[in-house]
């Protein structure tokens, strides 16, 4: 039987590709846990109240805010 050499190629690439993704998938589902944990604490965190006092910026990529507007225009 004779073994044609670029289909086996082809299928020995796409083998190699295929698993390559699924180890990729797996490392990104950790990091989308790790992304998931993150705002599941951002979304709990205590909330600041704007003008109060100066926000850290340290390492914290979004900040839960709370504003309280007294203008007329506020209260539509």
């Amino acid at each position: 039987m004779k073994i044609r050499l670029w289909p086996t190629l082809m299928i020995l690439l796409v083998v190699a590709i295929t698993v390559r993704l699924g180890f990729w998938q797996r490392d990104r589902a950790h990091q989308k846990e790790a992304l998931n944990a993150q705002i599941t604490a951002f979304e709990n965190a205590r909330a600041q109240k704007v003008g109060a006092e100066p926000m850290p910026l340290g390492g914290i990529e979004f900040h839960r805010v709370e504003a309280l507007c007294r203008s007329a225009s506020c209260s539509r």
